[in-house]
């Protein structure tokens, strides 16, 4: 997600931090947990001056390194006392996650 809320088109249908937080506002409850990922800041601060230039492109991120966020937002989901979750995101599979007594009930989409 981008939290400095930058426009580019092939991210038009996702959910900005600000966004989210309103939606979750006017729901009257809500979770948002930032999972922190491994980046290489040579590449990130190329990535800024060329934006919007720069093709969309995902992070370099290794299986494990995907299970490891994956889990650790599971552990804080857990935590904090959430079961059966309504997520802000287009639909997408997650392994594991009813290990952590969570379930997904429903995906939204933004508009």
């Amino acid at each position: 997600r981008d939290i400095f809320q930058t426009v580019r088109p092939e991210f038009s249908d996702s959910w900005s931090l600000s966004d989210a937080m309103q939606f979750i506002s006017k729901e009257e409850q809500g979770v948002i947990v930032l999972v922190g990922q491994e980046f290489n800041q040579l590449e990130e601060l190329e990535n800024i001056a060329l934006f919007p230039k720069v093709s969309s492109k995902p992070r370099k991120t290794s299986d494990t390194g995907n299970y490891r966020v994956v889990g650790t937002g599971s552990q804080i989901l857990r935590d904090v006392g959430v079961g059966k979750m309504r997520l802000l995101s287009s639909p997408t599979r997650f392994n594991a996650i009813s290990g952590f007594n969570l379930e997904v009930i429903e995906f939204i989409e933004k508009h």
